[in-house]
């Protein structure tokens, strides 16, 4: 083999490596979603992490990971826990969180993945 025919293989092999790399997984993302919002606003607490939450939409999250070469996202509510003396409203924020997300995640089972969550206290 001479070197050119090296040079040539090992071009193909790397461009077949590169085709079947190991895409980016990107373990800590956050959907604020309406209800979610809705809630944190009612209680004054936007600001209680100690800057604001940022507008989300599917949309945008989607053309980020597109952007940054990320495959999937995983999922999880944002801080603060909707608990503000009212468990029953808490349940239902988170619930509806969870629900949100599981739609979310069918309509793209491949690029969003997300870890519910639980009510506390």
């Amino acid at each position: 083999m001479n070197m050119k025919s090296v040079l040539t293989s090992l071009c193909m092999i790397g461009t077949a490596c590169s085709a079947t790399a190991q895409q980016l997984v990107d373990v800590h993302a956050h959907n604020v979603l309406p209800a979610y919002t809705s809630c944190v606003a009612r209680h004054d607490a936007l600001l209680e992490e100690g800057f604001p939450l940022p507008a989300w939409d599917e949309e945008s999250h989607l053309q980020m990971m597109d952007e940054a070469g990320i495959a999937c996202s995983v999922l999880t509510m944002p801080a603060p826990q909707p608990y503000f003396g009212d468990a029953a409203e808490c349940r239902s924020v988170v619930r509806s969180y969870n629900d949100e997300t599981a739609i979310l995640c069918a309509r793209h089972p491949s690029r969003f993945k997300f870890c519910a969550s639980l009510p506390l206290p």
